[in-house]
């Protein structure tokens, strides 16, 4: 195999990463509101906005994975990074709860909340740099 093609599918690759990395996460959100509406849930609650509105996103960056339009991926760019900044304040919100900080359930949210967040401020912004690029 050619070393240009190789190289050319790792560029398609990570530039799709960020559309991706999403894609997973509304999708993770939208499976569980639907499991918990099935299961018994109101369904005039907020689980069916929450439902609808994933889908929106993961149908918008479905588009964006295909079509490439360099403005809405700017949009959507600076949307997942504000989006990620704003958790990040939650975090430390709901890490501040903790009363020593020391709890293994402290450190868990501190972890992997941090490790999430700070995936999806970086591809968040990956995506609304290309615009500048």
């Amino acid at each position: 195999m050619n070393t240009s093609i190789a190289i050319n599918y790792l560029k398609k690759f990570f530039h799709s990463l960020p559309e991706v990395w999403y894609i997973m996460l509304f999708a993770i959100l939208a499976h569980s509101n639907i499991h918990i509406l099935f299961n018994g849930g109101n369904w005039h609650s907020g689980n069916t906005f929450t439902t609808l509105f994933c889908v929106a996103i993961i149908a918008l960056l479905i588009i964006q994975l295909l079509k490439r339009n360099v403005w809405s991926r700017f949009l959507l760019g600076m949307l997942f990074t504000f989006g990620s900044l704003f958790m990040f304040f939650a975090l430390l919100s709901e890490y501040s709860e903790f009363p020593l900080g020391t709890e293994a359930s402290a450190l868990q949210l501190l972890v992997a909340g941090s490790l999430f967040i700070g995936i999806s401020f970086l591809l968040g912004g990956q995506n609304a740099a290309e615009r500048v690029a």
